[in-house]
């Protein structure tokens, strides 16, 4: 549990670091992005409903 908590406070910070602008275009490019689920996220979905939706 540590190594996680350690890693989101790394990637906290580095997102922290980014100026004003950089923020700016790097949420602007997540709105962007295609809302289909690709064929990986969608057989990682069908996996996930056969074994914890049973």
């Amino acid at each position: 549990m540590s190594i996680v908590a350690a890693k989101r406070t790394v990637r906290e910070k580095d997102f922290a670091d980014l100026s004003y602008r950089q923020r700016v275009a790097f949420v602007e490019t997540l709105l962007k992005t295609p809302t289909k689920p690709n064929t990986k996220l969608r057989k990682a979905a069908k996996r996930y409903a056969q074994i914890f939706q049973k």
